[in-house]
């Protein structure tokens, strides 16, 4: 923008008008932070391996070899080993404190309209703890 000083003359040279450059500095380095922000941000990945599908095939739950967590809705409750607990904070607790759990056999079941927050907290914990696989109960799909 091009001000004009208040004792400007009409007679004066024009190098006493000056062009204000704050306001297009200031929209560049919005648009630099933007692209900055924007163009490498981190994208965080839980690998897992998906076994492949096999027609029919289903497998029992053995409670007493295997330990099983599960995620409830309504209320939101995680349930392990039989044991309800409200809070995640409380679920690690005792998960932490089961002796061998990366060698015991766990089975994860959860609600159909569970938020994935939840199952990714609970995967992200079991692979810090050193377990190698889990199951996921699911229900079979409906026959068409």
């Amino acid at each position: 923008m091009i001000r004009k000083p208040k004792d400007y003359q009409a007679d004066e040279s024009f190098s006493s008008l000056a062009i204000d450059l704050t306001p297009m500095i200031d929209v560049l380095f919005l648009l630099i932070i933007f692209f900055v922000l924007t163009s490498n941000s981190a994208q965080f990945a839980l690998d897992i391996t998906l076994p492949k599908p096999e027609e029919g095939k289903t497998v029992e739950v053995d409670t007493a070899h295997q330990m099983v967590i599960a995620l409830k809705t309504l209320p939101a409750v995680w349930v392990v080993d039989e044991k309800e607990f409200q809070t995640w904070e409380e679920a690690k607790a005792v998960l932490s404190k089961i002796p061998e759990l990366n060698k015991r056999e766990i089975v994860i079941a959860g609600d159909k309209d569970l938020p994935l927050d939840r199952l990714i907290n609970l995967l992200s914990y079991l692979e810090t703890a050193g377990v190698q696989a889990s199951k996921i109960l699911i229900d079979p799909p409906a026959a068409s």
